[in-house]
């Protein structure tokens, strides 16, 4: 299954939500207020402006790859971000790399 959102850092989450007011804010995310494009929804069948998409789950934030219409990000259930969520990064440090 393709995965449909790439972990950022908590302060990234924090900048894109105040940088704008969000187009939709959900208990686990928000759409980011101007539309990055418009396209036909999933859900719906008809055009509709698409936006930059963020969630924070499990004290980890995303973004994701490609921009939600609000019936589909309103449609999103649990299930399925977990199954489309890219793996945490893995960190090194350069104390790490010098074994």
């Amino acid at each position: 299954m393709a995965q449909h959102w790439k972990p950022i850092p908590a302060t990234h989450y924090d900048e894109l939500l105040e940088d704008l007011p969000p187009a939709l804010m959900a208990h686990n995310g928000f759409l980011m207020g101007e539309p990055m494009i418009h396209r036909a929804c999933r859900v719906t069948g008809q055009l509709r402006p698409a936006y930059l998409a963020c969630l924070s789950l499990r004290g980890q934030c995303y973004e994701a790859h490609e921009p939600y219409t609000v019936d589909e990000f309103r449609a999103l259930t649990p299930s399925e971000i977990a199954l489309t969520l890219s793996a945490p990064p893995v960190c090194t440090t350069s104390e790490n790399t010098h074994r």
